[in-house]
């Protein structure tokens, strides 16, 4: 079953449940990568940056509150910070990477 990224959510429903990291057929693992695993991590920055319909309203609210683990949200990848006292902070990169292994872009 291909996923639909958040789209077949109702309109008027939280922002959170019309995220593309929680729809159907997105594997959670892809937001929290390891080091090393680059793959993942770009496919998790497509998602967010080419099908979330709600990137926006989670950078902003993730600005607010960062997380306190390494993860990918907002369309960012937020890493650990070697500033004492800082869990975590956004890292600087440009426009990520078109993912060939997307299953909605394949088929467009």
């Amino acid at each position: 079953m291909r996923s639909t990224y958040g789209l077949d959510t109702p309109r008027d429903a939280p922002w959170q449940e019309r995220a593309a990291c929680g729809s159907e057929g997105v594997d959670p693992e892809l937001f929290f990568p390891s080091t090393g695993e680059g793959a993942a991590a770009g496919m998790a920055l497509h998602i967010c940056w080419s099908h979330c319909p709600v990137r926006q309203e989670c950078a902003e609210r993730t600005e607010e509150n960062p997380p306190e683990d390494p993860q990918i949200i907002g369309g960012r990848r937020w890493v650990m910070s070697r500033v004492r006292g800082q869990a975590t902070q956004p890292e600087t990169w440009l426009t990520p990477p078109r993912s060939t292994g997307c299953s909605i872009c394949r088929e467009a």
